[in-house]
């Protein structure tokens, strides 16, 4: 893949591990939450939170738009981790997900949807000290307009160097 370091040029990035890290907020009561919601709908909790699934590096795409099976689909906007010559690097990312298959098998439902990746990265070195600062926003296509669809600080979720760690 293709990335912009920040304005620091261009490179060539061979991605050869992809891992999706689910439950991964910091609030242990949104955590039950969220596996009470899904739980309704028939997902099975996790073994363990946060739960880290490998995904196939080919689903990863910097493709203008993606096709998926049915409509029940969905994509969030994800902070994702790149190591890339000696440093590590801070992108964009979304898990799409085919939800109705998370039903049947999470695991499963994961490598179904290809990823959308974006194609900038930013240094990690250099804005370490405030990563909980940033705040991630996705917008989907209404008519002919955009909506907002998600927002939050990476403060909602565990810390991004604690995940990658893992």
């Amino acid at each position: 893949m293709r990335f912009d370091l920040d304005g620091a040029g261009e490179a060539d990035i061979a991605l050869t591990m992809a891992v999706v890290a689910g439950w991964t907020a910091r609030d242990p009561a949104w955590v039950a939450h969220h596996i009470a919601e899904l739980a309704a709908i028939g997902v099975a909790a996790p073994s363990a939170t946060p739960l880290f699934y490998r995904v196939a590096p080919a689903l990863l795409t910097q493709a203008d738009s993606i096709a998926v099976l049915g409509d029940e689909t969905s994509g969030e906007v994800e902070p994702m981790l790149l190591r890339h010559g000696g440093a590590l690097w801070l992108g964009l990312a979304s898990d799409h997900t085919d939800r109705a298959l998370e039903a049947w098998s999470v695991a499963h439902s994961k490598q179904v949807c290809a990823k959308p990746v974006a194609r900038t990265l930013w240094p990690v070195a250099p804005i370490a000290d405030r990563l909980d600062a940033l705040t991630l926003r996705a917008w989907i296509a209404q008519g002919e307009g955009w909506t907002l669809y998600q927002e939050g600080p990476l403060a909602l979720i565990r810390p991004l160097l604690a995940l990658e760690a893992a």
